[in-house]
């Protein structure tokens, strides 16, 4: 197997998690937030606060930014 169908898959999957997480915005942000308090407890509130679907909205993009680099280096790789 070439690392180029690994950086294929890879990209993939970013674009997929990227989507999925513009889609569950909510549900990733509160999930994010809960797993920040559980392992930090109180002194990582205000960085739990902080967790919101907005914040959560760039980090998906920019999963989907390097998605798509990943799938279209990929894919230039395999075709030459």
């Amino acid at each position: 197997m070439n690392d180029q169908y690994l950086k294929l898959v890879g990209g993939l999957l970013f674009l997929a998690v990227g989507a999925g997480m513009i889609v569950k915005r909510d549900a990733y942000a509160r999930w994010n937030a809960k797993a920040i308090r559980a392992l930090w407890g109180r002194a990582a509130e205000p960085v739990a606060r902080s967790s919101r679907p907005g914040t959560l909205v760039l980090v998906a993009v920019v999963f989907l930014f390097l998605g798509s680099v990943f799938v279209i280096t990929s894919l230039a790789s395999l075709a030459a």
